[in-house]
């Protein structure tokens, strides 16, 4: 779903755009970075304590594998308010240096419900967990702010310690079980509400030919299928150019789904299957929760190389990335892939998801061939991140905040019967006129570097891990 700035009040910063996403790492820098100011460092140095403040409004005292003691934060007594902002500070006291290390700050409502990102680099931006020196006591603050329809009435501070697909053990205090720290429990009072956007469905027909995964797309029954319509921008939900849309099929074996988008610089450097940095480049993913849950959900990814990324999520954040689940696909590049001085026309990958896997780990029941009128819940993403400028993402139901992981902003999946009409989304949808994929390509100017499954899956198991 870009990683970079420090923006806690995410509507400005789509870096912050979590999945297709990974934990984000706000604390990664590019080479050549700039030194602090001498006005920066006095600012670290006012918030590196002598002593840990005498009152704080939620004491933990949370110790990380005898590294970091996360002692606790000081939050709002009141409720807070949905659609303002608020701080948190958070203190921290460092006993062993942890390089390479960066910081974690989530929210969920009850139940782990409606899962939010607030990783930051602590004091501003300007002190990195990793040059923290054994005995600091650290302070730390930033904002945060719930969604103006917010409607529950219980907020879950949670903070940790991570680095790649691993976070720092918590040897004491309360956790969820997977490392990170309950910071606090606050209350949510009542906001201006505004209406939620409506979900939008798509009517996906079931095909009555064999689909050969391609890339192409130029079967009949991809041509009577109709356009999602444009993706739009996933933070903002407006029409976010170059155009990308994407289309549907299904039958007794496999929910196919074809990308397609325009791209004056098609490139990928990611090679290595299940790589948490795919999504931080050029992709296009599917989220799919099939039981509805709005909890447990698959997540798969193919960049232009054709390499693939896929993770069984039992929540959100908790990217199982040793979970296969047979996905094949085909990348065709319209135009020349990764000379990012030449100008090319798109790219488009053909998918073919085994219905047998739609659950991931689920115990779930679910009826598979799905029949007509069931309804399974899902979003379509795509990444770029242009050679001047930050991570830019599409999407088909925007989340409307910083995370692809917004379970409850996924669309409608409808099954339609054989021969149903025109097979057209909900108006809803809104989908444009739109061109049949796979026509638009010259006979012997498009490569093709996908490979029907990516390059390097074996049986041997994949590293867990994927936080978001």
């Amino acid at each position: 779903m870009t990683v970079s700035k420090t923006c806690f009040l995410a509507p400005a910063c789509l870096a912050l755009v979590v999945s297709a996403c990974v934990q984000k790492d706000p604390g990664r820098s590019g080479p050549g970075r700039r030194p602090l100011t001498r006005a920066e460092k006095e600012r670290v140095k006012a918030n590196i304590l002598k002593a840990p403040p005498t009152r704080m409004s939620h004491r933990v005292n949370a110790d990380l594998e005898g590294k970091l003691l996360y002692l606790g934060l000081d939050a709002p007594a009141g409720p807070v308010v949905p659609g303002k902002a608020f701080t948190v500070t958070h203190y921290w006291k460092v006993k062993r240096s942890v390089p390479g290390w960066k910081l974690f700050v989530h929210t969920n409502g009850p139940r782990l419900s409606d899962f939010r990102n607030f990783d930051h680099v602590p004091v501003f931006g300007l002190y990195p967990v990793g040059k923290w020196k054994p005995g600091e006591i650290i302070r730390d603050r930033h904002a945060i702010v719930l969604p103006k329809n917010t409607r529950y009435r219980t907020l879950d501070i949670y903070v940790g310690i991570w680095r790649g697909g691993r976070r720092l053990r918590v040897l004491s205090g309360k956790t969820d079980g997977k490392n990170r720290i309950l910071a606090a429990r606050l209350v949510v009072g009542v906001g201006g509400r505004r209406a939620a956007a409506p979900r939008p469905r798509y009517l996906v027909r079931r095909a009555t030919g064999k689909i050969l995964i391609d890339g192409k797309g130029d079967e009949p029954d991809w041509r009577s299928a109709p356009s999602t319509g444009p993706f739009r921008s996933s933070l903002k939900g407006e029409p976010l150019e170059p155009k990308t849309e994407a289309r549907l099929l299904y039958d007794d074996r496999f929910l196919y789904v074809l990308f397609t988008a325009e791209d004056h610089d098609v490139w990928a450097t990611v090679r290595e299957p299940d790589s948490l940095k795919m999504w931080t480049e050029q992709a296009f993913e599917v989220m799919l929760d099939a039981d509805g849950s709005g909890a447990e959900y698959i997540e798969l990814q193919v960049n232009p190389l054709g390499v693939l990324f896929d993770a069984y999520l039992p929540r959100p954040g908790q990217a199982q990335r040793d979970w296969q689940s047979g996905l094949r696909a085909k990348v065709l590049v319209r135009g020349t892939l990764d000379n990012r001085n030449d100008r090319d026309q798109g790219w488009q990958a053909e998918l073919a998801i085994p219905l047998s896997a739609v659950a991931g780990r689920s115990k779930a029941p679910l009826t598979i061939p799905p029949k007509p009128g069931q309804v399974w819940r899902m979003n379509l993403f795509r990444t770029d991140r242009p050679a001047q400028g930050a991570l830019e993402a599409w999407a088909w139901a925007p989340p409307l905040r910083p995370t692809f992981h917004a379970l409850d902003r996924f669309g409608d999946l409808v099954f339609a019967g054989p021969g149903v009409g025109s097979g057209r989304p909900s108006p809803r949808t809104a989908p444009g006129k739109t061109t049949a994929p796979g026509k638009t390509t010259a006979p012997g100017k498009t490569t093709a570097p996908g490979k029907t499954t990516a390059p390097g899956r074996t049986g041997a198991p994949r590293p867990t891990g994927g936080m978001k």
